[in-house]
């Protein structure tokens, strides 16, 4: 786990070029004089599981966007990202290794579901990427999420009024 993005500071939630494709460009976002980065460089590779469970958190409604099946690989090219990034280098190491905390918090997160303590959803089929532009092809991936969390949301009520 990359523990010294000095001067960078973590920022999860919301922020801009979180795709894949973007990374690269717009990973780092300057305001009030610090340099903030994308919370998927973060502890947990982009899902904030360790941050909830701190503040005390012992169950879940988890949405993932990608299938249940779907495994982050390590970047190609390392060389080429730590040049990128060398003014920045645990910025760099911590790109390199998302791949690896993703991973591992995804398997955290299917065992809690086992355990009970989490509800999952994840996308049965996702027939789009985070580069995907064409408007029929993302409605029709909308109107299939939507089907499915219409089937879900039962099951999700129930896990979420259970004690």
């Amino acid at each position: 786990m990359i523990t010294d993005l000095t001067p960078i500071r973590d920022k999860t939630g919301d922020t801009p070029g979180r795709g894949r494709g973007t990374v690269v460009v717009r990973i780092r976002i300057h305001l009030d004089g610090h340099v903030y980065v994308d919370g998927a460089m973060g502890e947990d590779g982009g899902i904030a599981l360790s941050q909830a469970q701190r503040e005390g958190f012992e169950k879940f409604v988890i949405i993932l966007t990608q299938e249940r099946s779907c495994k982050k690989m390590p970047q190609r090219f390392p060389t080429v990202y730590r040049n990128i990034f060398r003014r920045y280098p645990a910025l760099g190491e911590a790109l390199l290794t998302r791949w690896k905390r993703y991973n591992e918090t995804r398997e955290r997160i299917f065992a809690l579901e086992a355990e009970g303590k989490a509800h999952v959803f994840a996308p049965e089929r996702m027939p789009v990427d985070n580069g995907t532009r064409n408007l029929s092809r993302l409605a029709a991936a909308h109107r299939l999420g939507l089907s499915q969390s219409r089937r879900e949301l039962p099951k999700i009520r129930e896990f979420v009024s259970e004690n």
